[in-house]
């Protein structure tokens, strides 16, 4: 037989009879599984809460922003899409990708990235969710911001009954208004 290589993963340890995996595979799959999701803060105010899987991109995130204030699009966009390929659930990266191809014209593009965030933030409250994610609150921006570009595009797409829907989720999230998505659905 030859020699393992260091690379090599070592074989699983046998308990019992049975393989068992080991403890970093179970993590890593228990990691997967654990989606957004929404923890209450005050009263009827909550707020998004992301898998740490997602939460260990920050400072890529963060560089990202920092790329988009210096205008380097295409190398924001190739970290934006490096980032989804190794985090599906990188609900801000799809908001900034989406953002992006909107101000370009790219309209289906953005459509599709503001769209799986969206459906990011409505798997997270679920479908009887009735309190209020602030737009105070830093967690929630992402989702929040990526519902509103995703009214524009619709709206820019001529499905204005689409984008009035999502503009009445916008408006349960967070009834203030900040984004000021009323203005968008009935301009004066």
């Amino acid at each position: 037989m030859g020699s393992q290589s260091e690379d090599s993963p070592e074989p699983p340890k046998k308990q019992g009879g049975k393989r068992r995996r080991s403890s970093r595979h179970r993590r890593k799959n228990r990691e997967q599984s654990q989606g957004i999701s929404v923890r209450p803060i005050d009263n009827d105010e909550f707020e998004l809460v992301f898998p740490r899987k997602v939460r260990m991109f920050s400072d890529d995130i963060e560089e990202v922003h920092d790329m988009l204030a210096h205008e380097e699009w295409d190398l924001a966009v190739d970290e934006l899409l490096w980032l989804l390929r190794e985090c599906r659930e990188l609900l801000e990266a799809h908001q900034l990708l989406g953002r992006i191809a909107l101000f370009q014209g790219k309209l289906e593009l953005a459509r599709a990235h503001l769209g799986y965030a969206y459906e990011l933030g409505l798997s997270a409250t679920g479908k009887n969710f009735t309190g209020r994610l602030p737009f105070a609150r830093l967690s929630n921006r992402p989702l929040l911001q990526a519902t509103y570009d995703l009214v524009q595009c619709l709206i820019q797409l001529d499905e204005h009954d689409l984008a009035h829907s999502v503009a009445q989720q916008l408006l349960k999230w967070d009834p203030s208004d900040p984004l000021r998505v009323r203005d968008l659905c009935d301009p004066a």
